[in-house]
């Protein structure tokens, strides 16, 4: 037996060694280890390779297709009930064009049979000629969103039923996964004035209501039994309450983009098939109170939907960070646009601000809207699009008509954009400027620099994108013959970029009345020429 002789010096080693051992479990227990996840991306070029990445993600053949306008997605997300029926997929089409990458992905699928979803105006006859040399094709297709969704409602036999809101299709999205799965279809509903056929199908169904009576009176409820779940309205919140209600034990989570919805129209498969529910976020940067969120799930898969631009490189970094270091990644931002903002006006000898705003004022990069400027009593205007979209009173008065005379004939008309605050041009200018900056400067208006910012601009389109070619279509012809006569003018065409300053957009019409719309239209003069505002 050996003995050790204890010493004050040994006694001391002692002490400090065991406060050093002390010190390292305090500090290793103080670490936030973040949760490792397993990210996937699927993803292509565009929306339509988008879809097509994810069909070829799940399924290896079909017998069926869904085809869905890749702008337009009231049809597409109602849709997601059916396809899950027949176990398609959904591919994005334009309402004029069916693009290559779709067509060649239905050929793949050894696909026979092609159901189209939504009226001529959405999807075009020539478009239904064209597959139906091929395929069976079949469509469903009302006058209007509520009747599509109460076509299709018909073909899912199911006692229950969700109503959601025909102007806001966020609720609708959010449910789709578990729609889906239990075959219960989603019916969309207006706020009053709910279609007669529409409460007859409702009639001897089980009905839950995912709006609050802002979206869905108490009148439409009145008409049938239901149920209404009561949301915050906060959509963060709801985007939590729906998934905390209706995916209680997820396998997965399926992020996409809360702004545009193509990627989660064809992604409701994706979702589907793995028990998950849809987290809709920001495309620039998810918040804290969504971090946590997903970090509570406790699971560990995450599968992104859509490109950087639709959820970005930098929600990906959140992610993996945690919540604990959340401030680390809150900047949505590469640069500070703020400081880079200043010192491009101070080098801008030419900028000057309006003293006084009439329809008929020129506002660019030289000529800005004082900061007091705001638009009084703004009015929502109609059009086919997803959003609600906002003008000042004259020029939305004159909107109306024009919009009633182009349904008319026989033309459905969408607001790509309309009315923007300050804030919205900023935030577009800022997101733009950070994934590039040349371009940005070169082509993005800055803040109280936007034509949009005075009620008076609209982007039209036949969908809800902004194609080039717009003038050739049957509304950009429709628009060129009579838009004058009710005030617009195309304030960017061809062949005057050296005068504007702005690459053409076949898109952009601007109200300055009609009198001077007319003589615009008669001289071929830009606004800039009319004003002598030429430089030489």
């Amino acid at each position: 037996m050996m003995y050790v002789k204890i010493t004050k010096e040994t006694t001391m080693k002692k002490k400090i060694f065991m406060l050093l051992i002390t010190l390292l479990v305090l500090f290793v227990s103080s670490i936030s280890y973040a949760e490792e996840y397993d990210i996937e991306r699927i993803s292509g070029k565009t929306r339509f390779e988008t879809a097509v990445e994810i069909s070829r993600h799940e399924f290896r053949s079909s017998d069926t297709v869904i085809l869905v306008n890749g702008y337009s997605f009231p049809d597409g997300i109602c849709g997601t009930v059916l396809a899950a029926k027949y176990s398609a997929p959904i591919l994005l089409s334009s309402a004029y064009k069916i693009p290559d990458c779709t067509k060649n992905e239905i050929i793949r699928l050894g696909a026979k049979n092609i159901i189209i979803l939504g009226g001529k105006g959405v999807i075009s006859k020539e478009i239904e000629n064209e597959l139906s040399d091929d395929y069976i094709c079949e469509r469903f297709g009302g006058k209007n969103r509520y009747e599509t969704s109460l076509l299709i409602a018909k073909e899912i036999e199911s006692d229950e039923v969700f109503l959601t809101s025909g102007s806001n299709f966020q609720k609708s999205l959010l449910i789709s996964p578990y729609a889906s799965k239990n075959q219960i279809p989603i019916v969309l509903s207006p706020k009053y004035n709910i279609p007669s056929s529409t409460v007859d199908y409702l009639s001897d169904k089980l009905v839950t209501i995912l709006e609050p009576e802002e979206k869905i009176s108490f009148e439409v409820a009145n008409n049938f039994y239901s149920k209404r779940i009561a949301f915050s309205g906060d959509i963060e919140q709801d985007i939590i309450d729906i998934s905390k209600k209706y995916s209680v034990n997820p396998s997965a989570i399926v992020l996409a983009n809360r702004n545009e919805f193509p990627d989660s129209l064809s992604g409701y498969i994706v979702a589907y098939n793995n028990d998950a529910p849809f987290i809709l976020v920001n495309p620039k940067i998810i918040s804290k109170k969504l971090l946590k969120h997903i970090e509570n799930t406790g699971v560990n898969k995450i599968i992104i939907l859509g490109g950087k631009g639709a959820v970005s490189k930098k929600i990906i970094k959140q992610i993996e960070g945690g919540s604990e270091n959340y401030d680390q990644y809150a900047n949505p931002f590469k640069k500070n646009i703020s400081t880079d903002m200043l010192q491009i006006r101070s080098n801008d000898v030419t900028r000057k601000v309006l003293e006084k705003i009439t329809i008929t004022s020129v506002v660019n990069k030289c000529n800005r809207l004082p900061d007091s400027y705001t638009v009084n009593n703004l009015v929502e205007v109609p059009h086919y699009g997803s959003w609600r979209m906002y003008l000042a009173p004259e020029a939305a008065s004159q909107w109306k008509k024009m919009f009633a005379k182009s349904e008319e004939a026989g033309l459905r008309i969408y607001l790509v954009d309309a009315f923007r605050t300050e804030e919205d041009q900023q935030w577009l200018f800022d997101y733009n400027y950070s994934n590039d900056p040349d371009w940005a400067l070169r082509y993005v208006a800055f803040p109280r620099s936007s034509e949009h910012e005075m009620g008076l601009a609209v982007d039209i389109s036949y969908d809800e994108s902004l194609p080039q070619n717009f003038y050739s279509t049957p509304i950009g012809k429709f628009l060129d013959k009579n838009a004058h006569k009710y005030g617009f003018i195309l304030r960017y065409p061809e062949g005057k970029s050296a005068i504007t300053g702005i690459s053409p957009e076949s898109w952009h019409y601007r109200y300055v009345g009609v009198e001077l719309a007319t003589e615009l239209k008669q001289t071929g003069q830009t606004l800039e020429e009319y004003y002598d505002l030429v430089k030489e």
